[in-house]
């Protein structure tokens, strides 16, 4: 652990990030921005915050390095194997029992903090084994989003290593995945035509309305409480009626969304809008 000698200039540390790369630190947890601006003064062999805000002012490089280690993420397909069976064997038939009734054709899917694209992949390949391969006569629309532009860059090229499929099942890997290279897998174009990727900021960008699935998982995990109350609350509020809200594993509801959405399965943290 480093020693900083400067403490008392963590807040105006945290005022020169979020105006030079854009990034509301007043939105996470201080925790969660000293551990990361933490590891970039051991790279820079810096243990001041006034030094390394003076190295923000003058190192595009460097501001790049930090953007990077703020929104960091690891992920795989597939992650959490419990919560995907789940989805493809109650979530989707319970919903598109909903959609029927209706008469609603569409099924919009929100995939918040997409990272490099593993999470929207494995919900289109979910949609086709739970609907079929003609997607039930439905009309699929995958939104995936993240703050990160270079994060989905990497998310449209769509190529990924082995290790990102340990937990996928090895019949989904051979049905929906084509090998480029060894070592390097490509998804098929049924499932790439489904998803849309775009930059979004959920702390200050207008959300979009009518989602019958947003999934948030592990991206608040970092947030004030505040923040996650806002996040919750905005949630229920973009989804349709009958719609799904789906969390990380270890987070739980705050504030009046707490109350508003309905369980459906609390371990998997999968709740609903009446």
């Amino acid at each position: 652990m480093i020693r900083i000698k400067d403490s008392e200039d963590f807040p105006r540390l945290k005022e020169v990030i979020t105006r030079l790369l854009g990034f509301d630190c007043s939105q996470y947890s201080n925790s969660f921005i000293g551990r990361r601006v933490e590891t970039r003064l051991f790279a820079n062999d810096l243990d001041s915050y006034a030094e390394y805000a003076k190295l923000l002012e003058r190192d595009v490089g460097e501001r790049e390095r930090l953007r990077k280690e703020l929104t960091i993420h690891t992920t795989n397909l597939y992650r959490d194997p419990e919560m995907w069976n789940l989805f493809i064997d109650e979530v989707v038939p319970t919903l598109v029992k909903v959609k029927r009734e209706a008469r609603d054709t569409t099924l919009k899917v929100w995939s918040v903090g997409c990272s490099t694209g593993e999470e929207p992949l494995t919900v289109a390949l979910c949609l086709y084994e739970a609907l079929g391969p003609r997607l039930g006569g439905f009309s699929i629309q995958i939104l995936a989003t993240d703050i990160d532009e270079e994060t989905l860059r990497k998310a449209r090229e769509a190529l990924y290593e082995e290790l990102q499929f340990r937990e996928l099942p090895e019949a989904y890997k051979e049905r929906y995945f084509s090998q480029v290279r060894p070592g390097l897998f490509r998804p098929s174009e049924d499932l790439l035509r489904l998803i849309t990727y775009q930059t979004h900021d959920i702390h200050c960008a207008v959300w979009p309305k009518r989602m019958d699935i947003i999934l948030c998982r592990n991206t608040v995990i970092y947030f004030g409480q505040e923040s996650k109350r806002r996040v919750y609350e905005r949630a229920f509020d973009s989804l349709n009626p009958g719609g799904f809200f789906i969390m990380g594993k270890t987070e739980t509801l705050l504030g009046p969304a707490s109350d508003r959405f309905q369980i459906f399965n609390v371990r998997e943290r999968v709740f609903f809008r009446e």
